[in-house]
């Protein structure tokens, strides 16, 4: 997954990923995966894959149908 959204982030860039593009994208990557990692330990396994699920629900089923 980060190498297919890393392309995009590559070509919105102009061909150059720069420091603060990268830095924002290792953030809210970094961000993310504690978030689920936090929901695991208290909620059990199901509590990151649901969040995971709500997360591509937002992005890329509904937030998608508007860019098409």
């Amino acid at each position: 997954e980060p190498a297919l959204q890393g392309g995009m982030l590559l070509g919105a860039s102009g061909g150059v990923i720069g420091p603060g593009i990268f830095a924002a994208y290792v953030a809210q990557a970094y961000a993310f995966n504690l978030t689920a990692a936090l929901a695991f330990r208290r909620y059990g396994l199901l509590a990151p894959v649901l969040l995971r699920l709500a997360y591509y629900l937002v992005w890329h089923v509904a937030y998608g149908n508007f860019l098409a």
